[in-house]
């Protein structure tokens, strides 16, 4: 499940300023992360006290959730910059 809101709050939230931040995301990612140490995967979070937080720990950010994650962003990146390149094409002629 963490790996689904993970992924999720990524394509919907990881391009925002803060302000354009979609919360809703957000809160369901903190939610889950906040139920992993008692489920039994503290290895997957860690809490900051100073920001009230929770945020994905260096074991779980080097899973593979996260290598779908980027091949998923160099997926995207190439396919935008395809069509931007051809838009400029059509423009140009």
């Amino acid at each position: 499940m963490l790996d689904l809101v993970s992924a999720g709050n990524w394509v919907i939230n990881s391009t925002k300023t803060p302000s354009e931040v979609k919360t809703d995301y957000e809160e369901l990612h903190q939610y889950i992360l906040s139920y992993c140490e008692k489920y039994g995967f503290p290895e997957l979070v860690d809490y900051e006290k100073k920001d009230d937080r929770y945020y994905e720990s260096r074991e779980y950010e080097e899973s593979a959730i996260h290598q779908m994650i980027d091949d998923y962003d160099n997926d995207v990146f190439w396919d935008k910059l395809t069509l931007e390149l051809a838009k400029r094409d059509v423009a140009m002629n």
